[in-house]
């Protein structure tokens, strides 16, 4: 890789079909720390993808849009990694 360089790779616009399932509930066992594996175990692949490899770390955000018991259509779970750590989450939306 070239020193100081950045690649990003983006999927989204990909909604899932799938049954509102994923609750607040399950948004709460999500930690700092955890992995993207370990994530996706929780609340399944996420609609939109983004991964950014630069010459010092690796990032991925991921965001939850389908599938969620959620009050509006605005609800939504967004997540950050850094080298494959969960640093920031937050969620809008989501029920019990």
């Amino acid at each position: 890789m070239y020193q100081n360089s950045t690649i990003v790779k983006s999927i989204a616009n990909f909604a899932f079909n799938r049954k509102p399932k994923i609750s607040l509930k399950d948004y709460n066992k999500l930690q700092k720390g955890m992995t993207y594996n370990q994530v996706t175990r929780i609340l399944t692949e996420p609609d939109d993808y983004t991964h950014a490899s630069s010459s010092d770390k690796i990032q991925r955000q991921a965001v939850w849009i389908s599938g969620l018991k959620a009050n509006d259509q605005g609800s939504h779970i967004n997540l950050l990694f850094e080298n494959d750590k969960l640093i920031q989450l937050s969620q809008r939306g989501l029920l019990k």
